[in-house]
């Protein structure tokens, strides 16, 4: 059986000669991948990224439109929308920790076909990195040539980081006068590892510096963790009031005769209640 289909054009001719050039396709649906055309990511405690890759060489794309829910297909996070991007959209969910988030996208041409894909799901990961054991020292030395003098202060540190569910995307030390991690000394610099040493020149006698590291994972989620004291010291005591004095508790068993020769003199405090 012969199946015929009218179709109707209607043109705006301003000019008697023109050239009109009329071709008519078949129309097809767009292929479709079961994997990697939905991906999803998560960059921030509520915001994720949505990419969508699929083309349409002939009839193009006109519309995606973008729904979200815990399990394939659902739509309980977000119901669908159409997307300001046809590359990456942003989701704002507001999701608990732990959630899977599945992404619907319905694609449409300019054809009138669409097509439907999923994407794999993505737990979301609402808690910062976990920063432990944060061990930091200083040492002070005194360089001496000649007539001049420099002070340097090495400071060493170490600690542990971990995140179970997105990793670490980086972190950072800086230095500062407080414990509140301000690092109003030095600001705050990429750390290639748990372990760091620093150099710092004049550096005054009986000042306190802190340390603080910072850690960011993969949905930018930040953990602050400050050193105890440091104290810069490279001076003698002054010890010129300085007194020892030696108090007996008890009766020495031994005779005086016994003692080290260095013991001139022993006073002998005899106390009762």
């Amino acid at each position: 059986m012969e199946i015929r289909e009218n179709i109707y054009l209607e043109f705006d001719i301003k000019h008697i000669e023109t050239n009109i050039s009329v071709g008519v396709y078949e129309c097809m649906d767009m292929a479709e991948a079961t994997h990697g055309v939905v991906t999803v990511s998560q960059v921030k405690k509520s915001m994720f990224i949505v990419s969508v890759n699929v083309f349409d060489p002939d009839s193009g794309i006109k519309k995606i439109t973008l729904g979200a829910g815990t399990s394939p297909g659902s739509l309980q996070l977000r119901s669908l929308n159409v997307a300001h991007c046809i590359n990456d959209e942003i989701m704002d969910l507001q999701v608990e920790h732990g959630t899977p988030v599945h992404v619907t996208a319905i694609v449409e041409n300019y054809a009138g076909r669409r097509s439907v894909f999923h994407s794999t799901a993505v737990v979301t990961d609402i808690t910062p990195p976990e920063i432990s054991d944060v061990i930091f020292n200083i040492e002070t030395h005194i360089n001496i040539s000649g007539k001049a003098s420099t002070i340097t202060s090495t400071i060493t540190g170490q600690w542990n980081v971990i995140d179970n569910k997105t990793d670490i995307k980086k972190c950072s030390v800086g230095k500062g006068r407080s414990s509140d991690g301000s690092p109003n000394i030095m600001p705050y610099t990429y750390a290639n590892d748990t372990m760091v040493t620093f150099h710092l020149n004049s550096i005054a006698h009986g000042e306190v510096l802190y340390c603080a590291v910072k850690c960011v994972n993969n949905v930018e989620l930040t953990t602050l963790a400050a050193s105890g004291a440091l104290i810069v010291a490279y001076k003698k005591p002054i010890i010129d009031l300085a007194q020892v004095q030696f108090i007996a508790e008890a009766i020495a068993a031994a005779p005086i005769s016994d003692l080290p020769n260095k013991f001139h003199t022993i006073y002998f405090s005899n106390r009762s209640s």
